[in-house]
Parts: C-alpha cells; sequence; structure tokens
C-alpha cells in the first residue's frame, strides 16, 4: 500500500506524463494494443487526491496485466504492470482491503 501511495503522489503531482492519457485513450490503448480486458475496478480514497478509480486490466491468453488509477477529472495513469497474471485481485494489491 505504500508504494502505491508514492506512485499515486508523482502520478498527480505534476504534469501529466507519457504513462498519463484521458482516461478513454487509456481504456482503448490497454484492450485493443494489449488485449487486456478490466477484471476488477475499486474506488478508494485518498486523502492527497480524493477519490480514485483503480482498475485491473489483464489478458489471460498471454498472462499480462495493468492497473491504472484514474482521477476526478478523467487523467489515467498506469501505476503497474506485468506478465503471470493468475486471477489476482485489486483487494490483493490493496492488503486484502476492498472498499
Amino acid at each position: 500500500m505504500k508504494y502505491l501511495i508514492i506512485a499515486l503522489a508523482l502520478m498527480f503531482a505534476g504534469p501529466a506524463s507519457a504513462r498519463c492519457l484521458p482516461e478513454v485513450q487509456a481504456h482503448m490503448q490497454l484492450t485493443i494494443q494489449y488485449g487486456e480486458e478490466v477484471v476488477d475496478e475499486m474506488d478508494r480514497p485518498t486523502p492527497e487526491f480524493g477519490v480514485i478509480r483503480y482498475r485491473l486490466y489483464a489478458n489471460a491468453k498471454r498472462k499480462s496485466w495493468t492497473v491504472t488509477g484514474t482521477n476526478s477529472e478523467g487523467v489515467t495513469c498506469g501505476l503497474s504492470a506485468g506478465i503471470n497474471y493468475d486471477g489476482q485481485t485489486l483487494a490483493d494489491l490493496f492488503d486484502g482491503e476492498a472498499t
């Protein structure tokens, strides 16, 4: 959880980086370019940034995955990505806490 908060601080602290896109563009890139689909989603309040909508995208065939965070202004940033997806959920990434 500590690393996720640090990533959020970096994500929203300054101008959007190359890893941040408008929500629709980010979704299209992950679904079309990487063949990933949303497998889990949750909203979590943060003291610094308000409510963030987290999404876990995955491609079951390639076993790739990506976690994104979207702020209230519709800016979506990639927070983490990897391989060997095996059914994990966002709750697994948030110390087992789901909201």
